[in-house]
């Protein structure tokens, strides 16, 4: 999970995998993105070429991913492959 905090004029990124965290944000108004959404957003700054690698390593880990989620996350990115 990443925490943005843009009220504040500043850009503060954290990474914690925690409940306690994203309760935190909660209270104070923080907008969270998980790992899909910092993917899609280094993208769209440019600082990676494309997401589907990634997702792909991110999907054969542990980590659990749905189908339909991956699939949400490729439209977003505008990689999902053409269907003939």
């Amino acid at each position: 999970m990443a925490l943005l905090n843009h009220d504040s004029g500043c850009r503060c990124f954290s990474i914690d995998c925690s409940c306690y965290l994203r309760k935190i944000a909660k209270i104070n108004k923080i907008k969270t993105i998980g790992s899909l959404g910092v993917l899609l957003q280094a993208k769209r700054a440019g600082l990676i070429p494309c997401v589907a690698p990634l997702l792909e390593i991110i999907a054969a880990s542990p980590v659990f991913i749905s189908e339909s989620l991956i699939r949400i996350v490729l439209e977003l990115a505008n990689e999902l492959p053409d269907r003939d």
